[in-house]
């Protein structure tokens, strides 16, 4: 299962230049937050600065973490399905009972997408328009915020390989 999504923005923050070479031939916009310490609030108004300026007029955006390693286009994907069929605003994964990234907004939360502020991310859109959300199930997708998480993936893949999406 596939999808086309255009344009992809990916925003880099406090790694930026080591980063930036391995994304390179890639088809995607590279914009750095040079606000990162902030927190991932910043990071979501820099990447829909670059979305609104790429592709005026867009009906939706999907928010997605650089560091999920198993991520791929299938929660896209779902997201996107579901969207069509319950016609909901937003739509948000969930896995374990826990929404989580990746999560389409529609056009109507752009506004608050653009003020958000510190580290919860969108968390907040979320609780606020609760009744707005419908939801993905997802399973294997993690998320590396700490080296600790990290080595558990590590041994997991050494162990089972990659989870998918």
């Amino acid at each position: 299962m596939g999808t086309s999504v255009h344009p992809v923005v990916v925003v880099l923050g406090s790694n930026a230049m080591e980063i930036k070479p391995t994304l390179e031939g890639l088809p995607v916009q590279l914009v750095v937050n040079e606000n990162w310490a902030e927190g991932m609030g910043s990071s979501i108004r820099k990447g829909m600065e670059a979305i609104e300026a790429l592709a005026p007029g867009v009906g939706g955006v999907v928010i997605a973490l650089g560091d999920q390693p198993d991520f791929s286009a299938v929660p896209i994907a779902r997201l996107l399905e579901v969207r069509r069929e319950t016609g909901r605003s937003i739509v948000a994964s969930r896995q374990e009972g826990k929404l989580m990234p990746p999560v389409f907004f529609s056009a109507a939360h752009f506004s608050a997408l653009r003020t958000l502020r510190g580290d919860a991310g969108a968390r907040a859109i979320l609780q606020m328009q609760r009744d707005e959300v419908a939801t993905v199930e997802i399973t294997g997708l993690v998320d590396l915020d700490t080296p600790e998480d990290y080595a558990n993936y590590l041994a997991r893949l050494n162990a089972t390989g990659p989870a998918g999406g």
